[in-house]
């Protein structure tokens, strides 16, 4: 999770830069830089589903277990 954290997110921001660059530039309009944007964010939006997933399944591990979670910190 966190190498998708680190790749999707640096990747999302390194695009909307160059997408913001490329308009001040005039290689590209602002419909191009609005999908570049709408990217980012659908990108974002599926990494926050996938952390929902990844802790909602290790949730119910941890309860299948019988692991306690009561007065644990994480």
């Amino acid at each position: 999770m966190q190498r998708l954290q680190r790749t999707m997110l640096a990747a999302s921001t390194d695009n909307q830069q160059l997408a913001a660059k490329s308009r001040q530039a005039g290689q590209i309009g602002l419909l191009e830089q609005l999908i570049v944007n709408r990217q980012a964010l659908d990108a974002e939006r599926d990494l926050i589903e996938a952390l929902a997933d990844y802790h909602t399944t290790r949730i119910e591990l941890e309860n299948a277990a019988g692991w306690s979670q009561e007065g644990t910190a994480r």
